[in-house]
């Protein structure tokens, strides 16, 4: 089955939060825990993501490079394009977690399209939580309840976690259309519903 809209995803956080060991993990499995990776400026990668209704989606997603805590502005030019955001933070460093709230703001403020933005959290190193975390998942929870966002604790050692948080995002953004009339289908009981990736590599910065 061809994949369906191409979706552009903006990845924001701050500096050092684990945005593109997240992307690299999911898309090829190879990221090695604890292994250093360079700052980045601006990547793009191109991926099929295989969403819970079975269908796939074609993403580019946008690498994007580390924000300064103290002022966390999103590139205005990513607002011209994006259809949906993944905010990333560190649970071992709070102020990864305080600039989040400007984000979505400054998100909800400028965003270009006329649809409401799609925004997925990520909390990030949580095979880190035993020794270093800093914020408390309740505070996170409830946050996310009170903005209204997807919110999962992940880490680069779970590639399965990855995945399903992708998955969700490509189902979120293909809604299903209401039903306008009735029809009489059989129904197999037990079935269940997939989700999957199929990364394609890096693409050119468009």
């Amino acid at each position: 089955m061809p994949p369906g809209k191409n979706f552009k995803i903006v990845v924001l956080g701050a500096k050092g939060t684990g945005k593109t060991a997240i992307i690299e993990q999911t898309l090829y499995g190879s990221h090695v825990v604890g292994t250093p990776l360079p700052s980045t400026i601006e990547d793009t990668y191109v991926a099929n993501v295989l969403s819970e209704k079975n269908q796939p989606e074609q993403f580019r997603i946008y690498d994007t490079a580390g924000l300064d805590c103290q002022r966390p502005v999103v590139p205005r030019h990513y607002f011209s394009f994006a259809d949906a955001y993944i905010l990333v933070f560190d649970i071992t460093k709070w102020e990864t977690f305080h600039c989040l709230n400007a984000l979505k703001v400054d998100i909800e403020r400028n965003h270009g399209k006329k649809e409401s933005p799609v925004i997925m959290v990520l909390g990030n190193k949580v095979d880190l939580e035993l020794e270093s975390r800093q914020i408390d998942s309740d505070i996170v929870q409830k946050w996310a309840s009170k903005e209204k966002v997807n919110c999962r604790e992940v880490s680069v050692r779970n590639k399965k976690a990855l995945m399903d948080a992708f998955c969700w995002l490509a189902t979120k953004l293909t809604p299903t259309p209401p039903n306008r009339g009735f029809s009489l289908k059989s129904i197999k009981k037990g079935s269940s519903q997939g989700g999957g990736f199929s990364a394609m590599g890096p693409a050119a910065d468009v």
